[in-house]
């Protein structure tokens, strides 16, 4: 069971974290059988690949005890994707109990890459937290950071997802 790549992405109620690995998924076109689109309280146990490495992918988002009831979902984790949404600074506030609870519950050698999730191109966001408060955070915790968009094709060089599963597929080395 250690052997397998587990990948967890968590965030706030109202994060599309599952958009931002099925946007991924679907762009890439894999694992056909896949199968996405649940509720985001759904926590999903699925596999998909990047690159080539499978992972075990798993997905929650929503209030804070609801995480506390999914006591499996970061075992044996090996990164973990963190996801705020730019645009709301309660988001971005709620980072400090999300660090807190993935620290406490993963393996310490478990990577953290934090994603700020924006609608839109750059510069049409209508984001509230900026990069570099992002990125002053993520450095003072030692985490990764991207910002990344969903409406904008996988391979953006500045706002699209394959920038964050590049680092997944080179950590899960």
């Amino acid at each position: 069971i250690q052997s397998r790549r587990i990948l967890v992405v968590i965030g706030d109620e109202g994060v599309d974290t599952l958009t931002l690995v099925d946007v991924y998924r679907r762009e890439k076109n894999k694992r056909s059988n896949s199968k996405w689109g649940s509720p985001f309280y759904m926590v999903r146990d699925e596999n998909f690949n990047v690159g080539r490495q499978e992972w075990e992918v798993r997905i929650s988002s929503g209030d804070h005890g609801y995480v506390y009831d999914q006591p499996g979902i970061f075992l044996y984790a090996k990164i973990v994707l963190l996801a705020f949404d730019v645009a709301k600074p309660e988001s971005f506030a709620s980072l400090g109990f999300w660090l807190n609870l993935v620290r406490k519950k993963t393996e310490k050698n478990a990577g953290i890459i934090l994603v700020g999730i924006q609608r839109g191109k750059q510069g049409q966001s209508g984001r509230s937290v900026t990069h570099a408060e992002a990125a002053d955070f993520a450095a003072k915790e030692n985490l990764h950071y991207f910002d990344a968009s969903l409406d904008v094709a996988p391979e953006d060089p500045t706002l699209g997802v394959d920038r964050v599963f590049a680092l997944v597929e080179k950590l899960g080395r």
